[in-house]
């Protein structure tokens, strides 16, 4: 998948996605808490160095206002890690495995960007933190209705979801405005 943007043509390459529940059905071999895929993941990374943008999601409903609002989820600002319900610990479990990737990312001299909502927890977590803070690493903020995102059971209508991406793609750190750049995917 080719991800470009008009203002910087072709300026991120987006790997194929590692995703292990693609359309509900589990797919072992795509699974990144079992340590046999971390392990050929990494090995990946450090074998490309530096050639294209990995693109890390982090599933955002464990980390959301709306796990706490409708699942009962116990992160807090406080307590950002939570840990009282099965979801939260799997999503710890994905972002520290992300956060290593990053800092593999950094270490070979590569591309990364990972994108959450605004409001996430992910964002509180001192690993997260401490990346962004990272002096090659930036945050750019954004709307996606922007981008054409839409309510699923009303696609004539815009979901603003207020998102940030933390990435060390310098593309995305110099934008002045994103409501001024668009982007075309490609299959």
């Amino acid at each position: 998948m080719t991800h470009a943007c008009k203002k910087f043509p072709d300026c991120i390459k987006v790997s194929i996605p590692i995703e292990a529940y693609p359309g509900g059905k589990y797919r072992k071999n795509h699974d990144v808490l079992r340590p046999e895929v971390q392990e050929v993941t990494l090995a990946d990374i450090a074998t490309r160095g530096p050639q294209g943008v990995t693109q890390l999601g982090i599933d955002c409903s464990s980390f959301s206002q709306m796990n706490i609002n409708m699942n009962g989820g116990s992160r807090s600002r406080d307590n950002p890690y939570g840990g009282k319900h099965e979801r939260e610990i799997v999503g710890n479990k994905h972002a520290a495995f992300v956060v290593k990737c990053i800092r593999l990312i950094l270490r070979v001299g590569g591309y990364f960007s990972v994108e959450n909502p605004t409001s996430s927890y992910l964002w509180v977590l001192p690993s997260f933190k401490r990346l962004a803070n990272h002096v090659s690493v930036s945050k750019t903020r954004l709307h996606q209705c922007e981008f054409g995102l839409t309510f699923p059971d009303c696609p004539e209508k815009r979901c603003q979801k207020d998102t940030i991406i933390l990435s060390n793609v310098p593309e995305l750190s110099c934008v002045p405005s994103v409501t001024n750049m668009y982007i075309a995917w490609e299959a």
